[in-house]
Formats: structure tokens, sequence, C-alpha cells
């Protein structure tokens, strides 16, 4: 605990994790424990503990729900004789990025962990280096940036935790990094690494990098990159001191490669999370995401916050996709296999950890099986983009004789049954854990300590014992009985095939025993051979009277109203031998486990490339099913500066109301070459924010590889993506409303280049209505002269059109109502013009506004159009 004063310190105690002193008073009520006083040689002493099996949970709630660190220390048998039974040592600190593999993180989400360093300089242009890693998967990455788009890169990135250097050497805190990071509400952690650390080279990393690094890389490597890269992993290795990190090789991003998209408009475009709730329903990533493996899913997230900038790379995604979509047999075969894979870069990613078991290696094994018929399949069309298929699968290799000796060697019916007997054991402790918070280490008997009745080698039945409790204490002797499960095959070594052999006889002469020694006393349906933790192999009957002159050294043990426990020598002798090949199996068993996962560690490299490939087949598929289902189409991609959309929709308000049966009002967008600036106009409710949005999102799907909601769309490469579309006081922060827009259009006037495309909403509301229109044309002129980059600009300052006619390429376009008598209805289509009535009363009395009011408004309206107070 003094080593560790900032963690949570989880102490292993036999079949329990403890807390001790303070944390189990603090810590002990938050997790729903009782907290209990422990005798020592020093005086009473405050722990609090749970059972092993249930650690997930409770990390879960320490370090996920609440932020906290957790040290894991745990047990090992100590050698030495005379002294302590066991060590102890800490294995690993757990923290919200530094997660492997536990239960509780989502699958269908990368976690990463992202170091940060500045650069020397000052302002915008200084230097940045981020290196960011995904321990559940071993993915690495590196990049150079600038202090002006950290933000924007590290909302890409989305990592669980960031590294900063502590005070005096990263700078994050003067140039305010840290506090943008946590205003943002990212985990933040401080770090202090020795200078020599930081300056390491690339070939200091070898030993936790699988495959080399190529020498490409490395010479393209910043040494701000570098630097970071040496932050990330030393903290990674000081929380994971138990552990063998094994990453895939650094892969490089630069601020070319992708389309910038800063936090601000992730979260207007409501691109992962909705903007109100902070959920994935009825987000963009929600409304396309049709994958069918997690994997799949984690890879669609990156792109969709990330979308690429190279012609030639998203032309061959739209290629698959087009592929899939004109042959929905072969669509729905490939996804049909794919439900029969599992989280390949997972899995690899435990076996490189050594934390892979025998499940895992099946399910890797079943993996590498189906990936090979899907290659056949894809090998077997006459496909319309042939190229792009051979080029994705170019390189593949599936070592099915991996796949075939693990399938040999495991026995699944056997590992099927281990599995239930530990769930089994798991509901007990979870059950003690829930036992109305008053669990103490005390009330818990190991499962694994519970009585052992041997199967004869004639049992045919396989089904686990379920292990019944009493009251608050579990699993004395006689409640339980447990069978010994065997994962590996008889034949998987020469060894187990041998140990099978012996144990066979030696449980044959156990079973003759227990029928000589039935027959002697004459109970031969109610005597069992039993061994317990406490009195260790003994002779159980059930009867009152029961003559024991006829067995030869026995003794009495226990003895109740209705039964009888005796120990005789020859089943002692012969249960010690019996325990001992069970032992010999067991660990042979493991020997043939390692050699298992050392030759998944010699196929590494070409497991990791057909789980890559597996991805981008699946997000392909997952495309192709949305464009048929939404009636999608293929966008054209070129280097010019403008968007060409006809009938454009938004695609999540079109699934919307789609679901209500009600149809959406597709608009053209032709801005860029002409007409480099629309100002749009309009009533509320009548679209314009939705037409902003379309539009940026329709560019996004399109340079993720996407066909977009569209009847035709052609769109020059976007570098970035600028969204000021609704706003909220951050009150926390000291900033209303007003402010939050200012820097949000800030971000926009100082980063946008010719290339951007930039949508505007309501920009100057929060103000009085005079300096709002000073603040929205003095935007419009900023983005029309210096950016001169493409902009839709929605606006209720009508006088703002007539400002700025003196633009020439400038569009004015405006939505409407269509009135009928007293009702009216909102005409969604965009159409050329000034819209100079916003209907604003209109809107209010269908909002339910009281009628008294809305006469009262009216007459208002009319005196200020008179000119009249």
């Amino acid at each position: 605990m003094r080593k560790f004063p900032h963690c949570v310190l989880l102490t292993r105690v036999g079949g329990f994790y403890e807390m001790y002193f303070e944390a189990a008073e603090e810590y002990g009520p938050l997790l729903g424990l009782k907290v209990a006083q422990k005798k020592t040689s020093a005086g009473s002493v405050s722990m609090a503990g749970f059972p092993f099996p249930t650690l997930d949970r409770f990390l879960k709630v320490l370090v996920q729900d609440h932020g906290k660190f957790v040290a894991v220390s745990e047990e090992y048998p100590n050698p030495e004789k005379g002294g302590l039974l066991f060590d102890r040592k800490i294995t690993r600190v757990v923290t919200p990025g530094t997660l492997i593999d536990e239960n509780f993180m989502d699958p269908s989400e990368s976690h990463y962990l992202l170091a940060v360093i500045m650069g020397p300089g000052t302002g915008s242009e200084r230097e940045v280096g981020l290196a960011w890693l995904d321990l559940s998967t071993g993915d690495f990455f590196t990049q150079e940036t600038a202090m002006g788009g950290v933000r924007a890169d590290v909302a890409r990135i989305g990592p669980k935790e960031v590294v900063l250097l502590g005070a005096g050497y990263s700078g994050a805190s003067e140039s305010g990094l840290e506090e943008i990071l946590r205003r943002e509400q990212y985990f933040v952690t401080i770090h202090t690494v020795d200078t020599k650390v930081i300056l390491r080279g690339v070939k200091s990393w070898k030993d936790m990098i699988e495959t080399e690094i190529s020498k490409t890389t490395i010479k393209e490597m910043k040494d701000i990159e570098v630097q970071a890269a040496n932050i990330l992993l030393d903290y990674t290795q000081t929380r994971l001191p138990g552990i063998a990190m094994r990453l895939q090789p650094p892969v490089r991003k630069t601020m070319r490669d992708s389309m910038i998209i800063d936090s601000y408009t992730l979260r207007g475009l409501e691109i992962t999370k909705t903007s109100r709730d902070q959920t994935l329903k009825g987000a963009l990533l929600d409304t396309i995401k049709k994958t069918t493996t997690l994997s799949g899913s984690r890879l669609l997230t990156n792109w969709i916050k990330s979308p690429i900038t190279s012609i030639t790379a998203i032309e061959h995604r739209l290629n698959l996709v087009e592929t899939f979509k004109n042959d929905t047999y072969l669509r729905e075969d490939i996804q049909s296999l794919l439900k029969r894979t599992y989280d390949s870069q997972r899995l690899l990613q435990k076996m490189s950890l050594a934390r892979g078991g025998a499940r895992d290696l099946v399910r890797l094994a079943r993996t590498i099986q189906t990936t090979q018929k899907i290659l056949e399949r894809l090998k077997s069309e006459n496909l319309i983009h042939a190229a792009s298929v051979e080029q994705l699968v170019e390189g593949v290799d599936t070592p099915l004789n991996l796949a075939k000796l693990i399938l040999d060697s495991i026995d699944e019916e056997g590992l099927l049954e281990k599995i239930r007997m530990e769930e089994s054991e798991e509901e007990i402790a979870a059950a003690l854990a829930e036992a109305d918070g008053e669990i103490a280490a005390a009330d818990y008997i190991d499962p694994a300590a519970a009585v052992v009745t041997p199967i004869a080698p004639s049992s045919t039945s396989k089904k686990a014992k379920k292990v019944p409790s009493v009251g608050k204490k579990m699993l004395s002797e006689k409640d339980a009985e447990r069978a010994e499960a065997w994962i590996m095959q008889k034949s998987a070594s020469s060894s187990l095939t041998r140990l099978h052999k012996k144990l066979d006889e030696l449980e044959w002469k156990r079973v003759n025993l227990e029928t000589e020694l039935a027959r002697k006393i004459s109970c031969a349906q109610s005597l069992t051979l039993r061994w317990t933790p406490r009195v260790g192999h003994i002779c159980h009957v059930k009867g009152k009277d029961v003559d024991l002159n006829h067995i030869a050294g026995a003794t009495r043990v226990s003895s109740s109203k209705s039964t009888l426990s005796l120990q005789l020598p020859e089943w002692t002798e012969l249960g010690i031998r019996i325990d001992g090949i069970r032992t010999q199996i067991r660990t042979e068993e493991q020997v043939v486990l390692q050699r298992l996962r050392a030759g998944v560690m010699k196929s590494l490299s070409a497991l990791r490339k057909s789980a890559s490939v597996l991805d981008r087949i699946d997000i392909a598929c997952s495309f192709a099913m949305l464009a048929r289902e939404r009636n999608h189409v293929r966008p054209l991609l070129n280097l010019g500066v403008s968007h060409k959309i006809v009938a454009g929709r938004h695609p999540t308000v079109e699934n919307g109301l789609h679901g209500q049966g009600r149809k959406f009002t597709p608009n053209d967008c032709f801005v860029g070459d002409r007409e480099r600036l629309w100002v749009i106009t309009g009533p509320n409710m009548a679209g314009k924010s939705t037409f902003l949005r379309q539009n940026a999102l329709i560019s996004i799907l399109a340079q993720v590889g996407s066909f977009v909601p569209a009847e035709v769309a052609e769109i020059g490469i976007v570098d970035r993506i600028f969204s000021r579309v609704g706003s909220a006081d951050n009150l926390f922060k000291d900033q209303s409303t007003f402010m939050v827009e200012m820097l949000e259009t800030a971000e926009i006037l100082k980063s946008a280049t010719p290339r951007s495309f930039v949508i505007m909403d309501e920009v100057g509301r929060g103000t009085t209505p005079k300096d709002g229109l000073a603040v929205a044309h003095a935007c419009l002129h900023h983005l029309y002269h210096t950016n001169q980059c493409r902009v839709l600009f929605a606006t209720h300052f009508h006088d703002l059109t007539d400002l700025a006619k003196s633009f020439e390429g400038v569009g004015f376009y405006c939505t409407d109502i269509i009135e009928d008598g007293e009702s009216f209805s909102f005409d969604h289509r965009v159409r050329p013009g000034v819209n100079r009535n916003s209907h604003a009363l209109k809107v209010a009395r269908l909002a339910g506004i009281p009628d008294g009011v809305i006469e009262v408004a009216e007459e208002t309206l009319k005196r200020l159009d008179d000119g009249g107070s």
C-alpha cells in the first residue's frame, strides 16, 4: 500500500481478494461489501473481501465507473521451507486505459490508451507527439501533429485514458492542453518518466513488438512521436509488471491521410453518439452499422471518425461494396460464414500475452477454418470487381494445419464440462457477494476444495452436479461432489496417453476396492470412497449399524445418526496414487496447451492479416446491405472543391421517418463551383439544420467508402469538416451559450482550408440582434475571402442576405411553409431565394403556446413592423 498509494490494493488470499485498513473502510461500502475486523498479532484490522471469480464485477465498479486505479496482488507458493506459505507481488495496476480482456469491456469498441507530449515552441503550430495502443488487440499507432489540431486528433482516437508527463516536462499544463482534455471529459493521468527513457530509440521497443518494425516506418517516424511512444510504453510496463507485453508493429498516422473531424463536429453531427443522451441509438454509426462481427464493428467505428482522403483507397473500398451489393447471394453467404467466426484480434492478443486458454484456441481454430471457406467462396465467383477482391485477400494465409492440430488436441466435450463447472463456481461466488452485503472471507469455502467422488471408467454421465448452499455458509464436504474434466484428448501427447491408461487402471482398482468393501460390510448401495479437504481420503457409509470387524485397519473418523466416515489404509494409498496421476495429467495438459499457444505465435503475422481482411469484408458487406435497403448510390470522388448532390437525404432522419411510415424530402446541393457559399433562410422546423447536416454526413460516408443516400453524388475530397450547429451553456466552466458558440466559430475560422467543408447554423443568435448580425456577417466575410472553403450558412438574420450580396459566387436559398387557410405545413424543399418571414408565431402556436400569448405577440409584431413602440 505504501508503494502504490494512488491505488486501491486488492490482495489475493486463497479464494478471496481482500482490502485492508482505510481502503476497506472507504471502498467496501462502495462495492456493497461488509467491512469486518480481522484479528492479527498487531491488533484488529479493517478488512473487506469478495470471492476471486467476481473480480471483473468489482473492477468495473472501481475502474470503469469511478475511475480508480486498482493494484492487484497475486499469491504464489513459496518454495522455501519453514517460511511463509505464499509470496505476494503486484502483477498489474488496472487503469481505464490498461484493460486487457476483462469481461466488462465493450467488445464493439476500441480501448485506446493515449500518450501526448508537447514539443518546443508556442501557439497553434507547436509540435505535439501522439502515441496510442489498445492492449486488448495489440494495435499500436503514432502521429505527429500540432497544438492547433490536438483536440480533433484526440476526438478521433477516442481514448479511455490520456497520459501526460509530469509538470516541467510536457508543457501540457501551461499550454492549456491538460485543461482542454479534462474539459472534454477524458480521463487524464500524469506520469513521471526519466528523461533517459523519453529519449530512447525505436530499437528499445524490440522485446515488446511481436514482429520487426519496417525500415520505412522507422525512417519516417519523427522524434516527437518516438518520445510519445516511449512514455506510452513506460506507463504500460509500470502498470503491467507481471505481464510480458506484446504489441503489433506501430502504424504511423499523418494528418494528410484522413479527413479531420474535431470534437465539436463529432458531437454536432452526432456521428458516434447523440448529443442529448450520449447514446449510440439515433447516431449515424447506429444507422449505418450492419456489421456481423465485433472486430468489424470496432473497425467501422474507427473509420467513421476518421474518413480517408486517398481517392485510390476510397475507390477500392467502394469496389468491394459494389461487389457485394450486386450479388445478394454472395453477400448473404459471406455474412452467414462471418457469424461463425470469433474476435480473432482479441483472441490473438490473449495468446501473445500467454492468457489464452483452451476455449480461445478452439475459437481461433474454428475461425481459421471459416476464413478458408470465405476465401474459397470469393474465389469461386466471377466478380465485377475481381481485382479489388484479389487485392484485398492477396497474401492471406490460413494455417489449416494449426487449426487441425488444435481441434485434434482439445477435447471440446470435456472443455464444455469444465466451463460449466467453472460457471457454477462463479454463480456461487456471485451469490455470496450479493448475500445482503454481509460477506466475509470466513464465510466462503472454495468450491475447488469440496468433496471429490471419482467417477468410474464405466460411467457415461458427464453432467455437472449443482453445488447447493446451506444458509450463508457454503459447501460442507457432504454437500458436493466434483468430477474431473479433462480439456485435452488422451491422444494429444504420448505422455497423456500413458497417464490416462495408468489412471484407468487405478480407477478400476478403486471400483474393485469399493465393491469389495461394500460386500464386506453388507451395504453395497451406500458405500462411496471420497476425499475431503479436512481429513483426506475416507470411506463414507450410509447406515446406522455397520459391522467393521471384517475391514482390517479401519479407523472411525466421524459419524452421525445415519452416516459413518472411515479411514482405510488401502483407500488412502490408492487415493494418493490416483491424485498423483491426475496432477500429472493436469500438468501435461498445460504443457500441450503451451505448445499449441506456441504454434499460434509462429503463425501470428498471418493470423493478424487474415483477421484484418475479415473485418474489411464484414464492413463491405455491411455497406452493401445498407445500400440495398436504403437505396444508396455510389459516390464519385474527385480532386475538385465542390459538392454536386442530387436528391440528397439525411441518413439518420430518413431512418427515423421510415420507422414512422413517413417519407423524407430530398434536396439538391451544388456548392463549391459557381456558388462557393450558400446562405439559407427559412422558418424553424422547415429543414435548414437537417439540410446542413445531411450534406456533411454524405461527405463523411463517401470518404469512409460507403454508398450514400442520394440519387447522384459527386464530391471533391474534403480535408476537414466543421460544424457549428446547436450549442448549450457550459456553466461549470463559466461559459454561456454565446461563448461556446464563439469558441467553436473561432476554431473554424482559424483552421478551415479551401478544401474544407463548413456548415454553420444561426451564428450570432446568442446576443443582441445588432451584435449578432455583425458577428454573422464578419464570419461570412472571413469564410468567403480568407478560408475560401465550401460553406452552408443558415441564418435568421435576413439582413445578412443584403450584406452578402456584394460577394460574388454566393447563393441564397430558403425553405418555407405551405398555408392552407388557417392551417399550414412545412415545406422542406430547399429552393433559390430569401425567406424574410421566420413564421415564429406559427411555430409557437404549434408548440402549444396559449392563444392569448400569441395574440399579444401578433400585436407587438405589427407595431414593430409599423415602426411604433
